[in-house]
């Protein structure tokens, strides 16, 4: 019971848009089950529905609970004065991140004072090998050791992502 739920949350977290069968047929679970799951989250806004599309997303709920964790409400404020000093001496955004399960997730930032930032998500789990900040925490590996962190294979998130990890590596090198 649990674990499905948790299985479910997880999936959300990994981003995206997600019908009902899709869900289901990811964590293969029955369809009533995932209903179930998917209606209790709905209800409480963990996850919320385009009824347009019948597509669930992750709800605002989710998201506050994620940055209110104890250990980002500890970090948050600890690493904050390095964030600005390093956001205002190299006039780029300064990110704190924490890695887990092969996914990079800002825990606070420091947007950068130009026109052009980068812009992410707290608390929203990025793969490693889709983001400039996941790609330099892969950097200090040897390549077979990027290789085992990524064995479960790398999906497109845009046309741009890598999914074979022998060019991931090539980049890494430079």
């Amino acid at each position: 019971g649990v674990a499905r739920v948790l299985d479910v949350l997880e999936l959300f977290f990994q981003g995206g848009n997600y019908s009902l069968t899709d869900v289901s047929d990811r964590l293969h679970m029955p369809k009533s089950t995932t209903h179930s799951i998917l209606h209790t989250l709905r209800r409480r806004g963990y996850v919320v529905c385009d009824e347009a599309t019948k597509t669930y997303s992750l709800g605002l709920q989710a998201v506050a609970r994620a940055n209110t964790a104890p250990i980002v409400r500890l970090l948050q404020p600890r690493a904050r004065l390095h964030l600005d000093r390093l956001a205002g001496r190299l006039g780029e955004t300064a990110l704190l991140l924490t890695v887990q399960a092969g996914f990079a997730i800002a825990i606070d930032m420091v947007e950068s004072p130009r026109s052009l930032r980068y812009i992410t998500t707290l608390g929203r789990p990025w793969p490693l090998y889709a983001t400039g900040a996941g790609k330099l925490y892969l950097a200090q590996y040897e390549d077979d050791e990027v290789r085992a962190l990524l064995a479960d294979g790398l999906r497109p998130l845009t046309e741009n992502t890598h999914v074979d990890v022998e060019p991931l590596l090539a980049e890494l090198a430079q």
